[in-house]
């Protein structure tokens, strides 16, 4: 199977091992959401048991947010070409936390 960055464009064969990861940060993100519904669950059929629901959810939403937001999102526009890059910081792609940055604000390396 061919990787593909979140807009559905194909990556290059050397950047397929990172956005695999990041297709796997997404699996993850997706077990997280089943967890913090059986989380709810428990609160709503064991109400009697006393445990910090909400807490376990918010850490459940930050562990998933993190994962999506660092992930491999899009391949850098410098392509590997500029030595030092500011955006990818040499990675060659960028996390979707950085792709959403206006480039005044983003890092410089």
């Amino acid at each position: 199977m061919r990787e593909r960055d979140a807009e559905g464009k194909p990556v290059p064969d050397w950047l397929a091992d990172a956005f695999a990861v990041g297709r796997r940060f997404r699996e993850v993100g997706a077990k997280i959401n089943v967890l913090e519904a059986e989380v709810k669950t428990l609160q709503a059929n064991y109400f009697e048991v006393d445990f910090r629901v909400e807490e376990c959810v918010r850490a459940l939403r930050k562990a998933r947010n993190i994962l999506l937001e660092d992930a491999p999102y899009e391949r850098c526009e410098c392509l590997g070409k500029v030595p030092g890059c500011h955006i990818c910081l040499g990675r060659q792609w960028i996390s979707a936390s950085r792709y959403r940055r206006p480039s005044h604000l983003r890092p410089r390396g």
